[in-house]
């Protein structure tokens, strides 16, 4: 099991390792604003009820004692009484009042209403996922066992990311903004707007948050952010995306370790904060592939095999340069050298002891999503390529203030 250490640290620090999250249509959390307001079931107060039973007659005096204190006998039991009437039908129920609303949107700037992700949330037991409308196995628990022999995560879980430490640092700042929600507006009053995610930094000495240009395009501010679900559904105090690609950089190795879901939807609640709005109950579900774990782990050894990089994250690299994968050629050699499909390979079987596994297919270009995949792609099945995945997620109101100057990670790393 030590070989999975190098595997699991990659999925980790992506904040992305979590459970199967149902994309059932027609749950309750992904009701449209029509159906949102409508009017109360007809005939509420109308069921039928009926009389009560009449009461029994009373019971029959005891008899008199007899000679020498014998017992005399029972009376006889009183007739019963005449069953009650069937009350009538009631009446039909008035219609509902229109679906719950936000309040007004405040002040807002050019970036539109926003929040900053604080609390992400794994579902751990199958209670937790039905709640969040998740199916699948609970990835979060398995991740939490794996944890609890390996020690990966830092303390906390994936709240240490979001949550100011001792010194009010937050290690990731996620801002997701709605540029169409207005001054004056109430959430149903919008409709749809855009919905973008930023990578943020922190301001000195402040509460507002710049954003990093890792969020845009080439890293250029003047082209379009990274992720964008345009027509997101603002409707009864709910928040739905379509769905689509979803990427989450956090940093971890000395750089902005990324991990796309494809065929994510992004729900949950809303309402306006003290500042922009708050998220609340949110659920991110998608399809995290093998070829976005590839990635991730190609991005740590260019870190570790760069000359610049930092003496902490030397040691990590040290440990993971010690642990041997098998190779599909026969042999055990380096993670830092081993192909990457074999340190998956491997890191799958393995995990297989916990109940890893890979449960679908998504094409390349992410737009179809099969779940009756198979291990080997036999009888004319597509080979499974991706985990289903899901987290829970909040925020709470901030304001971003522009784009920062420079990013807050290497670049050059990133870009490779």
């Amino acid at each position: 099991m030590k070989h999975m250490r190098f595997f699991l640290y990659a999925l980790a620090s992506s904040a992305l390792l979590f459970a199967g999250c149902d994309d059932d249509d027609n749950d309750d959390n992904t009701t449209d604003g029509g159906a949102a307001g409508a009017g109360g079931a007809a005939g509420a107060a109308g069921a039928a009820g009926q009389g009560g039973a009449g009461a029994g007659g009373a019971a029959g005096a005891a008899g008199a004692a007899g000679e020498d204190g014998g017992a005399g006998e029972d009376g006889a039991a009183g007739a019963a009484g005449a069953a009650g009437e069937d009350g009538g039908a009631g009446e039909d129920g008035g219609a509902g009042s229109a679906g719950d609303d936000t309040k007004a949107m405040g002040d807002v700037n050019e970036y539109g209403a926003t929040t900053r992700i604080n609390k992400l949330t794994l579902p751990e037991t199958a209670a937790e996922m039905q709640a969040m409308k998740c199916t699948g196995k609970p990835l979060g628990s398995i991740l939490t066992a794996i944890d609890g022999m390996f020690k990966f995560m830092p303390e906390g879980g994936l709240d240490s990311f979001v949550t100011p430490d001792a010194n009010g640092k937050i290690s990731a700042v996620i801002l997701a903004s709605l540029p169409g929600w207005e001054k004056g507006k109430t959430g149903n009053e919008v409709g749809k707007s855009d919905f973008i995610f930023y990578v943020g930094q922190q301001i000195k000495d402040a509460d507002n948050f710049n954003i990093d240009p890792v969020s845009y395009t080439d890293f250029d501010a003047t082209k379009a952010p990274l992720i964008k679900f345009a027509d997101t559904k603002l409707t009864s105090k709910k928040l739905e995306t379509e769905k689509g690609p979803f990427t989450l950089t956090i940093p971890a190795f000395g750089t902005a370790l990324s991990a796309t879901l494809d065929q994510a939807q992004v729900r949950g609640g809303i309402e306006v904060g003290t500042v922009g709005y708050d998220l609340t109950d949110a659920v991110v579900s998608g399809y995290i592939t093998t070829k976005t774990i590839s990635d991730i782990l190609t991005k740590i050894k260019g870190v570790c095999k760069s000359e610049s990089v930092k003496e902490d994250i030397k040691n990590l690299c040290q440990k993971a340069a010690g642990i041997e994968v098998p190779t599909s050629a026969g042999g055990n050699v380096s993670a830092l050298e081993a192909d990457n499909e074999d340190i998956i390979a491997y890191a799958l079987s393995a995990g297989g002891m916990v109940g890893l596994e890979l449960d679908a297919f998504v094409s390349t270009d992410g737009q179809t999503v099969d779940t009756g995949c198979t291990a080997d792609g036999s009888n004319d099945t597509n080979k499974c390529n991706a985990i289903a995945v899901c987290m829970g997620a909040a925020g709470e109101g901030a304001v971003i203030e522009g784009v920062a100057e420079k990013s807050q990670f290497d670049l050059s790393v990133i870009s490779k």
